[in-house]
């Protein structure tokens, strides 16, 4: 099919733009030489631009300004972060998924997997189609097109797992988040904490654990968002107190909003109640039923 680059593009900021984007159309977006065809629209990540140019490119995307002989033959988009751009460039290929439906990115160093889940099911358990999507060893193209897949099946949420290699790489900066959960950090990982921070940037609930060092981070970042803090050390808008370890069982009380209810599980740890309390806390900002929470974390933990 051919793509409208006006369409591509209206999203996406460019330093400049050299050739009427206006009549042009895309057949394919390709970030390899080897991969480059007739119309297609080329990211130059390695470069290579003339030879692009020579084998049928119909645009151009750089971070470095043209140089003179490539004027007239492409249209060529100057840009200031280029992977960032392709993953703008994917979510406008496949028609904004995120857009579609309410998206839940869980990121931190551990814990992420079992929080995903959590949260998937208790919306299953609610009634309401939810998928998770782990984005760890994908493209910015791929995490587009399984969400795309996700809308296609009627799901109305997507959970997106998200390690920091993802963030770093501006993989998903095509992606609209509607909340961002973090759960901890190691001390390998504390120093790009600014990193992880991106994904709080535009989001309309952060959910942070507060029992984290780091977790002032988010907050500041979450600036103008809904906070909502998780803990069962201190104070918190879900919290876990009277945490008790019997016989090969931990036995707690989980207490959110006017709600308080006892749970066990032979998940042993601090992780896996700070992974509860994370799911709970972000199915609550969609006013999931209670009791269904709770009849679905019985039969979980």
């Amino acid at each position: 099919m051919n793509e409208s680059l006006v369409r591509l593009l209206k999203r996406i900021p460019t330093i400049n733009t050299y050739g009427n984007k206006r009549k042009a159309y895309v057949s394919i977006i390709v970030t390899s030489i080897s991969q480059v065809q007739k119309d297609c629209l080329y990211v130059a990540i390695n470069g290579d631009i003339e030879e692009a140019i020579n084998f049928g490119a119909r645009a151009v995307v750089s971070e470095n300004p043209p140089e003179d002989n490539f004027l007239g033959k492409v249209v060529y988009l100057h840009v200031k972060n280029i992977n960032e751009t392709l993953s703008k460039l994917w979510a406008a290929w496949f028609s904004y998924p995120s857009r579609k439906i309410r998206v839940i990115g869980v990121t931190g160093t551990k814990g992420k997997s079992t929080t995903c889940n959590l949260i998937k099911n208790f919306f299953i358990s609610a009634g309401i189609k939810a998928e998770a999507l782990d984005t760890t060893n994908l493209d910015s193209k791929q995490i587009q097109s399984g969400l795309a897949e996700i809308v296609k099946q009627g799901c109305k949420y997507a959970v997106l797992e998200i390690p920091l290699k993802v963030i770093q790489d501006y993989k998903i900066s095509g992606v609209k988040f509607d909340v961002a959960v973090f759960t901890n950090l190691s001390r390998e990982e504390i120093v790009y904490r600014q990193i992880f921070a991106r994904l709080f940037r535009e989001v309309s609930m952060s959910v942070i654990n507060r029992d984290d060092p780091s977790w002032r981070s988010y907050k500041l970042a979450s600036k103008g968002a809904l906070t909502r803090n998780y803990s069962f050390r201190q104070d918190a808008y879900c919290r876990a107190k009277n945490i008790i370890y019997r016989n090969g069982i931990f036995e707690f009380n989980l207490k959110l909003e006017r709600y308080t209810h006892k749970f066990s599980t032979p998940k042993a740890g601090d992780y896996n109640i700070s992974n509860i309390l994370a799911s709970v806390t972000a199915v609550r900002f969609y006013k999931v039923n209670w009791e269904r929470v709770i009849e679905a974390v019985g039969r979980m933990v």
